[in-house]
Order: C-alpha cells, then sequence, then structure tokens
C-alpha cells in the first residue's frame, strides 16, 4: 500500500507544529513564573520596609504615651509580619532602630532595617494669643469669636487700673477663633501628636466690687470653657462660683442649676469643674478656705481676691490605643503670690512646685478628674474652637467682670508637621 507524499507533509507539519506550541508555552509557563517569583521579591522586601518604618510611627506614638521609656519589642501583626524595636537616647534625641520582617520563616522571607533619629518636643509651647495681645488698648476681636457679651480692654475704674478684659453681659462667652490664623494652628499641634490634644490653659479673674457690701457681686460662674464644640453645644468648664440663695435677684441661669450646684448656692465661693451646657453637670467641685489664700474677708463675707487665678491642666491620653480619655486637673493661686503680669514672660505654670505646690483636691478626695464624653477625636472633622471663657453673673454687680493675663501653652505647637525626624 503507497503512502500518499501529501498525507505525510501534513502529518511532518503537525508534528512540527505541536513541537513548537509545546516549546512555546513552556517558555511563556517559565516567563510567567519567574514574573511571579519577580513580583514577589520585590512585594516582599518592599513590605518589610513599610513594616519597619509602620515600627518607627509607633515608636513615636508610644513615647508621647510614655515619655519617660523608651519603646522595645517584637510586634506581630494578625498575618504572620513582624517588626522589632530597639531604641536608645544620643545627644537628647530618640534614636530607634526598627527591624521589618515579611514572609517570616518562608522561603520568601524579607528583612528591611531602618535607625531613625527622632528630635522630640518634649517641651509646650506657649500659644502667641491674648486678650490683648498686640497691647494697643484694644480687644483682639479678629482672634475671639463674642457670644451674648460685649468685650471691651478697660485700664480705669472698676478694672482696679489694670488693662483687663470686661465681658458685659449676663450669659455669654468668648471663644478663640484659631481656624483663621496659620500661627495658632491647633490642628498641626493635634497631627504632631498623633491626634491627641493636650494643654494648659490659665486666666485671672476679678468679679466686680466696690468696697461695699451691696454691690458685691452675689452671682457669677466665670473661667475656661475647654473641650469646646460650640456647633453641638458642648464643653467643659472650671470656674469660680459663688450664687447667694438667699439673694431674690438671682438670674436666670442660677435658677436653673442642677441640684447637684443648687446645693452649693449661699455665700461662700467654690472652684467647679462641670460638663455640658444644656443641661449641665456638676463633676467635681471645691469649697475655698483661708489656706487657700484666694479670697478674703469683706464686711464678714468671703471675696474672691482680685485676680485670683485659676489653672487647667489637660491631658489626653489613649493607654489602650483605642479609647480617649480626659485626665483633668485644676491650680489656683492669688494675686499676692502670682501677681499680674508686667511683660508676657512673666507668666508661670504648674511646673513652677513653689507657686502651685500641687493641684486642686476636691471635695471628694479627688485630684485628678478623669473624662471621655468629649475628646478630639472628632477635632479633624469639626475644627472646633476648643478654648474659650464664660460668663455668668448677676446685674446687681453693675454688670462688670474682668479678666487677664490669659495665656495657652500646647506640647509640640511649635514643632512642624511631624516633628523633625531623620531615617537611613
Amino acid at each position: 500500500m503507497k503512502t500518499d507524499p501529501k498525507q505525510g507533509a501534513l502529518l511532518l507539519i503537525v508534528i512540527v507544529g505541536l513541537l513548537a506550541s509545546s516549546v512555546l508555552g513552556t517558555a511563556l509557563l517559565a516567563m510567567a513564573t519567574s514574573a511571579r517569583y519577580q513580583r514577589l521579591h520585590v512585594v516582599g522586601p518592599m513590605r518589610a520596609y513599610y513594616l519597619a518604618e509602620s515600627g518607627g510611627m509607633y515608636a513615636r506614638l508610644w513615647r508621647s504615651e510614655n515619655p519617660g521609656q523608651l519603646p522595645v519589642g517584637r510586634f506581630q501583626m494578625a498575618n504572620g509580619d513582624w517588626f522589632e524595636l530597639e531604641s536608645w537616647i544620643d545627644a537628647g534625641k530618640l534614636m530607634v532602630r526598627s527591624l521589618g520582617v515579611a514572609f517570616p520563616n518562608t522561603t520568601l522571607e524579607a528583612r528591611r532595617q531602618l535607625t531613625i533619629e527622632i528630635t522630640e518636643r518634649r517641651h509646650p509651647d506657649v500659644l502667641p494669643v491674648g486678650f490683648d495681645f498686640d497691647e494697643d488698648g484694644v480687644f483682639d476681636a479678629d482672634y475671639w469669636t463674642a457670644i451674648n457679651v460685649d468685650p471691651r480692654i478697660r485700664e480705669t475704674g472698676p478694672s482696679g487700673g489694670q488693662a483687663a478684659l470686661d465681658l458685659r453681659g449676663e450669659q455669654g462667652a468668648i471663644q478663640l477663633n484659631w481656624t483663621g490664623h496659620p500661627e495658632l494652628n491647633l490642628q498641626r499641634v493635634w497631627a504632631y501628636n498623633q491626634g491627641l490634644l493636650s494643654y494648659d490653659v490659665q486666666v485671672k479673674i476679678k468679679p466686680f466690687d466696690t468696697g461695699q457690701q451691696a454691690a458685691y457681686s452675689k452671682h457669677y460662674m466665670l473661667g475656661i470653657t475647654f473641650r469646646l464644640r460650640e456647633t453641638l453645644n458642648k464643653a467643659y468648664g472650671l470656674s469660680f462660683f459663688r450664687s447667694d440663695a438667699s439673694n431674690h435677684q438671682a438670674p436666670q441661669w442660677a435658677v436653673q442649676l442642677p441640684a447637684a450646684m443648687q446645693a452649693l448656692r449661699g455665700t461662700n465661693i467654690y472652684v467647679v469643674l462641670w460638663h455640658g451646657f444644656e443641661p449641665m453637670e456638676l463633676m467635681a467641685y471645691r469649697q475655698l478656705t483661708p489656706a487657700d489664700g484666694a479670697f478674703e474677708l469683706r464686711n464678714g463675707l468671703p471675696e474672691l481676691r482680685d485676680y485670683s487665678t485659676l489653672l487647667l491642666e489637660l491631658k489626653e491620653k489613649m493607654p489602650d490605643g483605642v479609647q480617649r480619655r480626659n485626665e483633668i486637673r485644676a491650680y489656683l493661686e492669688d494675686t499676692g503670690r502670682y501677681p499680674l503680669w508686667t511683660q508676657w514672660d512673666d507668666m508661670e505654670w504648674q511646673d513652677h512646685a513653689q507657686l502651685f505646690p500641687a493641684p486642686i483636691t476636691w471635695d471628694d478626695g479627688r485630684v485628678t478628674i478623669t473624662d471621655s464624653r468629649i475628646t478630639s477625636e472628632d477635632f479633624p472633622f469639626l475644627s472646633p474652637a476648643e478654648i474659650g471663657i464664660h460668663v455668668f453673673y448677676d446685674r446687681r454687680g453693675a454688670n462688670l467682670k474682668f479678666f487677664d493675663d490669659f495665656a495657652i501653652r500646647m506640647e509640640g505647637y511649635g514643632a512642624s508637621m511631624g516633628g523633625d525626624q531623620i531615617q537611613y
């Protein structure tokens, strides 16, 4: 039987085609496999590098929560990757060695190590703001928003000859307008401190009196507003407080105080810490005693010494990395020991152990009040005023009350975004 030459040629073509396809398929498979391994070998080192960077960021956050300690140890991710930290202090700088390991204990394991040099700004800076910071005798209205008060700088009459702020009004406030002023960039401070906002605020306060008992202020709650969320009508307040229950001309705000604050009404003077506006809640109180040095007897009744100081210390912490909390302390000093400033540099803070030897011990024995109802978690979304001065007053005191020597300091305020950091 003869074979058709055409069939033989066709068979040869088919065999050659199959052989070519096989060779091409093998080559393509090899190329694909090689590309996959190349991608994995690129991804692994990149992943390890970012793990090392994350370790550096974690070290900064941990250090801000534990300033007296060094971040060390191994920290494992849910997928098995991990980073390991070593740290030490060199010439006042925090040095962190962060090792990132991706795909550990596999043939694709990748390691990258970074050494990070962090210049820390542990000392808080004072914000350039006051009631008349430029000392031109005019209230700095562009730095404050007035709510139901008429702010004026007074240097005569009942202000005692001081360039003090008179907030005319029975119930109102001034709120910090920092958003329009780059030099008061609280958003930067919040970011620098990894989304936590802590600060100290102080002010000196003088309720009005003429030296005659009949003209003394019978009702007042004057002080510092903080964690102020004006659009939500939420805040905390630290105030000097008195409301004479025997006085039948009590203002409406005094009559509407919650039961716990109604119980304090009388001729005594208190420092009170409160939450909310409507309704208001008393969180802590301290009745002033002669040992505090902040009041004196006039015509047999206690009266607040002119321009006594309230100092707020607010620390926001997140010990478990999830739940925020405010740690609130208050300090008190009279003008005899802490007189009015003659220049801006005269201000002192709670670090001054002789001037402020200890925070206020509240009447229930607590020193630190911890509360989580208003934190800075919403700060980047609301850009709230955050800080202000509040006024609750009576008409009997000639509607005059005075504030002076206002100052704020914030940790990391002067630092650039993220602070100074070099990694290599």
